[in-house]
């Protein structure tokens, strides 16, 4: 799950919320934060994706949903 962590800032550097941009720092510093902060930013991004992106990473959640770790991996994002 090296890969949710950059992926966690930078959802949270890229979302369209001033007030999640802003605690960009703080979640960088803090892991329960950013673990927080995690469907907020999700969501605001997703939000904002046309229709060929939204494919793009529903298919990549789907490969990383249903790679060995797994059931980590889902419980760390849901």
């Amino acid at each position: 799950l090296e890969w949710l962590r950059p992926f966690s800032i930078g959802l949270i550097t890229e979302s369209p919320s001033p007030a999640l941009r802003a605690c960009r720092t703080l979640a960088h510093n803090y892991s329960q934060l950013l673990r927080d902060l995690f469907n907020a930013a999700f969501v605001s991004c997703w939000t904002e994706l046309d229709n060929t992106y939204r494919t793009e990473l529903s298919n990549a959640l789907e490969q990383a949903l249903t790679a060995p770790d797994a059931p980590e991996l889902a419980h760390t994002v849901l």
